[in-house]
């Protein structure tokens, strides 16, 4: 709060008599995307920062990596594998996007 505040003054836009709130939320990704018949995409699956972009691109990268991993599979049957290899693959692409934002 202190440093808002300071950039705030920097700015010349600071007002004293204003009530400065925090505002709580969790981030994170659950440690399981694909449960059963169940698969979490966009921020269902995880939540970096209350801005659209997280999102947006979970949503598509998330369903691009569903795409492939269905399309592997010709019988339509999803292995254990796959769907471990779905998490781990998503857990990755969250951690590399929350490092850069």
């Amino acid at each position: 709060m202190e440093e808002f505040k300071n950039h705030l003054k920097q700015k010349g836009t600071y007002k004293e008599d204003l009530i400065y709130k925090n505002i709580k939320f969790r981030v994170g990704i659950h440690d399981r995307i694909w449960v059963k018949n169940v698969c979490a995409i966009g921020l269902s699956a995880g939540f970096i920062e209350p801005l659209e972009s997280n999102g947006l691109y979970s949503v598509h990268e998330f369903l691009y990596n569903l795409v492939r991993t269905l399309d592997r599979n010709e019988q339509g049957y999803v292995s254990h594998f796959d769907k471990d290899a779905f998490n781990t693959t998503c857990k990755r692409i969250f951690k590399n996007f929350a490092e850069f934002v």
